[in-house]
């Protein structure tokens, strides 16, 4: 089986310094993977130095775009998407921020599962660094290493008790095909 078309969006408004870090962990991946990175920036200043900082990247499967003017945030993600359908063509999607990081390898880790199970939303665990609180830390989810795989009618019903953990998939955690969004 072939390797899915996965794009990373990357939204970003007014930090190009995060976003060009969050566009080098998703471009340290397998050559199946295209970043696109959506600029809402209101900065004229920001919106120069990402654009440049894409250009010093100089890779085919880097795509730098633009909002024609200010979005909210649920418009720009939602305009980014359509973008990345248009430029790219995935069969996948998963949107990093810019203040994301991936793990190295874990792209290639991702699109292997992806690869098994094609037509499946694929839901990760991610950590966090809480920086709102002082000291900083770090809040690492728990994990097994082990593929789960879970209905929509069991994590609806643990959603409607209230249950809200990580498994739950949102653009943040998983890659989604194409045609599941559309």
């Amino acid at each position: 089986m072939t390797a899915p078309r996965l794009t990373v969006v990357v939204p970003t408004r007014n930090r190009a310094d995060l976003a060009a870090a969050a566009v080098r962990s998703a471009l340290d991946s397998p050559e199946s993977v295209s970043v696109l990175v959506s600029d809402n920036s209101s900065a004229t200043a920001d919106r120069e130095r990402l654009e440049a900082s894409c250009s010093d990247l100089s890779s085919e499967r880097l795509h730098y775009v633009a909002t024609p003017s200010s979005l909210s945030m649920p418009n720009h993600w939602e305009w980014a998407r359509l973008r990345a359908v248009e430029e790219t063509e995935p069969t996948h999607i998963t949107y990093l921020t810019d203040r994301m990081l991936f793990v190295p390898g874990a792209l290639a880790e991702l699109l292997a599962v992806a690869r098994r199970y094609p037509e499946d939303v694929v839901a990760y665990n991610h950590d966090t660094v809480d920086d709102w609180s002082h000291p900083v830390r770090l809040v690492q989810a728990q994990w097994s290493g082990k593929l789960l795989a879970l209905s929509a009618e069991g994590v609806l019903a643990l959603s409607a008790r209230g249950d809200l953990q990580h498994y739950l998939p949102r653009a943040l955690n998983s890659i989604v095909p194409v045609s599941r969004l559309e």
